[in-house]
């Protein structure tokens, strides 16, 4: 499943699914621990820009000019969001699985995480909602990691 992973330099995406602390082959293991606190301003900007966790008026020029929302803002709203999103995923496990939910329960759980829905047939939406839980859940990947990673197809 080819994806492309925010680097968070600010240059764009690059090829691995990785984020600071990952080991070699982009895959998160079991017990490995990543935290906020190790991700960079940028990525917590990704995460909380993707998540619709603050408002645009933070970047509109004629206003603020490009001034930001302050770190422990981000970093409060991307943890309660992260808490959810794990909190999400263990209930949809627990209940059976995305086949458990019906479609505009997929609608909210993909756009909770971020993911887009606009223009997408059921059937892409359910497997991609499977996907994000079979890579948490089977895979051990962080929130974090899925929150920096999107994928091609």
């Amino acid at each position: 499943m080819p994806s492309t992973h925010y680097n968070g330099d600010g240059l764009g995406k690059t090829n691995s699914p990785r984020t600071e602390g990952q080991g070699e082959g982009g895959e998160g293991r079991e017990g490995e621990t990543e935290t906020l606190n190790s991700l960079n301003r940028e990525q917590l900007l990704h995460i909380s820009r993707s998540l619709g966790l603050h408002s645009t008026w933070w970047f509109d020029e004629s206003f603020l000019a490009g001034i930001s929302p302050p770190s422990g803002l981000l970093q409060r709203r991307v943890q309660k969001a992260k808490e959810y999103i794990e909190s999400d995923d263990k209930l949809i496990d627990r209940d059976g699985g995305v086949g458990g939910l019906d479609i505009e329960e997929v609608k909210m759980a993909m756009v909770d995480r971020g993911l887009d829905v606009l223009g997408k047939q059921d059937g892409e939406l359910r497997r991609r909602l499977k996907d994000w839980v079979w890579l948490r859940g089977k895979k051990g990947w962080g929130v974090e990691t899925m929150l920096l990673t999107r994928y091609d197809s």
